[in-house]
Formats: C-alpha cells, structure tokens, sequence
C-alpha cells in the first residue's frame, strides 16, 4: 500500500473515531441530564376532537397535547420511578428548578393542573408500554383559581415527568405553552405552528457523522483515483 493510500485510510479512520465519540458523549450526557425541556405542549379543545384551542375563560375546558410519543425517561415501577404532574409556572421562573411533592405537587412558584372535576393531576403513572409515555392526559379549568393565585400576566402551562425516586421528585422532562392571563383568569394560549422534534440534536449529531464519514470516503477515493492515474 502506498503512503498516500494509507494516509487517507488513517484519516478516514479517525474522522469515524471522533464521529462516533461525539455521538457516544451525547448519549452520556442524554442518560445522566438534570432535566430538561423535551418540546412543545398544545392547548386543545376535548370537545372539538382536540383541535388547538387559542382562548378561553376561567372555566373554558381545556386539555393539552403532547409531540407523539412524548415519554418520560422510564415507568412507575422502574428503578428510579417516574410520575408525571402538571404544572402551571410564570414565564420567569426556571421549570427546570421545579421539584414535586405527591400531595402538592410542584413547588412554589408554580402551582398544579386540576382536571374538571377538581382533583390535582399529579402524580400519575406513565405507561408500561411504550414504556414511559405520558397517557391518559385529562381534561383541566381554572375553577380551583383566583387572580390572586395566577395574578394577570405571563406563564407556562405543560406536563413534566418526575424522577420519584428523589425526594422531593426532581425534573426529568416537561413540555410546556405560554399563556396569558388577564385579571379575569381569561387566557391566550400561544400554540405551536408546526411540529418541533423533542431533541434536534438526535438528528444533528447523527447527520454530522454521516457527512464526517462521507467526507473520509471522498479522500480515500480521490487519493486511489490520483496514485492509479500516476502508476498507470
């Protein structure tokens, strides 16, 4: 094999390596993350086959949908355990430092969902299979609320997953949409337009590799194509 030949195969070979690496340290850091936000959450309307709903009142019934298969990161009876809460928080406060407690649900600044019929949604159990994925959303008003409690201004409303393991349950994913109120507890919901991937770096990083390894085998192929043209 000539120099140049092996030259280019070796560096073929350590563009694969550093692609791969890449890949396998954001896997790590995936598994091992405090948190974080997993995408978009949808205000639908429960009686309108749950198109998104953009306005309501106080006691407008709304319910709210998540990217398809949104998951949490393992089931109840896992080791660690996951439970999943609704939350309401202003839009200053970090959703990320959002613990849960099973009588209260999330701590202060934020406040719990109640579905229509007045109980806290939270903690419930995600599915065993798929495993992990938030089901079963129900339907919410703000009846259990005073402006006192979500005086007028800007928040997020959405769904987090909780590792309960922890004590208290500490983050491990939430989906969320803003939402304005006024004095009344009249809200605007500022739905997504499109679909949003959960994580865009699980494309990103595999189509950096593809293109690192795509461009090893162009070198490779341009080197033999040159070291054949000169021998011949």
């Amino acid at each position: 094999m000539k120099w140049s030949t092996r030259r280019a195969t070796a560096k073929a070979g350590v563009l694969a390596i550093a692609a791969g690496l890449a890949l396998s340290l954001f896997g790590m850091s995936a598994a091992y993350g405090a948190g974080s936000r997993a995408g978009d959450a949808t205000i639908t309307d429960p009686s309108h086959a749950g198109a998104p709903l953009a306005s309501g009142s106080q006691g407008t019934t709304f319910s709210i949908a998540l990217p398809a298969a949104a998951a949490c990161s393992g089931t109840a009876a896992g080791n660690p355990s996951y439970h999943v809460y609704g939350f309401i928080i202003p839009a200053a406060s970090d959703p990320l430092a959002m613990t849960f407690d099973p009588v209260n649900g999330p701590s202060s600044p934020a406040l719990p969902l109640f579905d229509t019929s007045g109980t806290q949604y939270g903690p419930a159990n995600p599915a065993t299979s798929p495993p992990g994925q938030v089901i079963n959303i129900p339907s919410f008003n703000w009846s259990k609320f005073t402006s006192t409690d979500i005086p007028a201004g800007n928040y997020r409303v959405g769904i987090a997953c909780a590792v309960s393991s922890t004590n208290p349950a500490s983050m491990d994913k939430y989906w969320d949409v803003p939402m304005t109120f006024d004095a009344s507890l009249n809200w605007q919901a500022t739905n997504p337009t499109a679909s949003v991937p959960e994580s865009p770096l699980n494309v990103a990083l595999p189509l950096s590799a593809v293109v690192l390894l795509g461009g090893a085998g162009v070198i490779v192929f341009r080197r033999r194509s040159r070291h054949g043209s000169v021998a011949a």
